[in-house]
């Protein structure tokens, strides 16, 4: 019953927070698109439909893919292709220079957010003795049988333990 509780606490901890990255991220996409408009052509053209297509692709195949534990690579890529075409902008103007300085600040939040985001979906836990074992297979087939399949376990070595308790627990 406490694992449980454990494990429903920290779900809406993990919520609460992917919300707020969440909020985060599309807000830094929002700046981004409106300054880019203000970038030189059609490099700033080129950066809104970049933007505006990794949010869809964001919303139509990530969300789903997080679900099993994974990030999407097509939406990674289209972010990546935006940092790339931010870079080979070169400002001609003091006022362009401003817009860019804002649209890297908001590209680095973007990504920041993204990693974070995409973190919320493991769980973590620890299996730091050979005598948790017990408890250990519990937590998983509970997990299992809640659908969650892929978790994070940190295993603490070298602690009151022999190399071979700390090998089978890195390989169970």
């Amino acid at each position: 019953a406490v694992l449980v509780g454990l494990i429903i606490f920290d779900a809406q901890a993990r919520f609460d927070d992917a919300k707020t990255d969440v909020e985060s991220e599309a807000s830094a996409l929002f700046m981004i698109h409106l300054h880019a408009a203000r970038l030189p052509q059609p490099q700033g053209a080129e950066i809104q439909s970049l933007i505006k297509t990794y949010a869809n692709q964001v919303i139509d195949n990530e969300w789903d893919t997080m679900k099993n534990g994974h990030r999407d690579d097509v939406a990674r890529g289209l972010l990546v292709a935006v940092s790339k075409k931010l870079d080979a902008i070169e400002p001609k103007t003091q006022g362009q220079e401003t817009v860019f300085d804002k649209v890297q600040d908001e590209l680095t939040l973007a990504w920041t957010m993204r990693r974070q985001r995409i973190s919320h979906v493991e769980y973590r836990f620890a299996f730091d003795h050979p005598s948790y074992r017990p408890t250990v297979e519990k937590a998983i087939k509970m997990l299992q049988s809640m659908g969650i399949n892929r978790c994070l376990w940190y295993v603490l070595v070298g602690f009151n333990t022999t190399f071979q308790e700390d090998l089978d627990r890195v390989n169970f």
